[in-house]
């Protein structure tokens, strides 16, 4: 899970820096269409591999592979000129993420775990995930009905949301440890009663 997240770091982090606003209709299209591809597979793998319900594991499975068919559509339909950000497959990732994010909790609300919830690393993607997509939603369904001037007034919200998902992400890397993690694996009691910590 962590390597799913570094990885999702990484390449989030390699398509923020690109500066798209001077190219063609057809490449700021593939951008973006790849770009929201991306995540919404990042996030879907996430729920997927943190899911134990077969039922909801199949409906992410489904639904996936229903949104990558919707993209590949999508993308060779662009043809407006006004063409800033594919809002509409960001509004269907961002429903179906929040239909992931509610069976999650189901799931684990479900569950008789000795845990906590809010103690779990998944806990905190799902509210990273939750939090991004909650806050930045409605900007980004707007985003091609928006003049430049309500785009610069109101766009520093969706870099809000995207620095609450990161620091959310960073408590959920501070609370991940691994199934098989003894902490007192490396505790060994010496002849004399006194522990080497080493």
């Amino acid at each position: 899970m962590l390597v799913l997240l570094a990885a999702y770091g990484i390449i989030a982090f390699s398509y923020l820096r690109l500066e798209i606003k001077d190219l063609d209709l057809n490449l700021k299209a593939a951008y973006a269409v790849s770009y929201t591809t991306i995540e919404y597979l990042f996030f879907a793998s996430f729920f997927y591999l943190s899911m134990k319900n077969k039922g909801f594991r199949r409906l992410i499975l489904a639904l996936s592979a229903a949104f990558v068919v919707f993209q590949v559509l999508f993308f060779i339909n662009v043809k407006d000129d006004n063409f800033r950000l594919d809002t509409i497959p960001i509004g269907v990732e961002t429903i179906l993420l929040f239909i992931y994010t509610f069976c999650f909790f189901y799931e684990n609300m479900k569950s008789s775990s000795d845990v906590n919830l809010y103690n779990s690393f998944g806990f905190w993607i799902a509210v990273g995930i939750l939090l991004y997509l909650g806050v930045s939603f409605f900007l980004y369904i707007l985003a091609n009905d928006m003049n430049q001037q309500e785009i610069d007034l109101y766009w520093p919200v969706t870099y809000v949301a995207e620095m609450i998902k990161n620091l959310v992400f960073c408590v959920a890397i501070f609370m991940y440890r691994p199934k098989n993690h003894d902490p007192k694996k490396n505790f060994r009691p010496s002849q004399d009663g006194i522990p080497h910590l080493i």
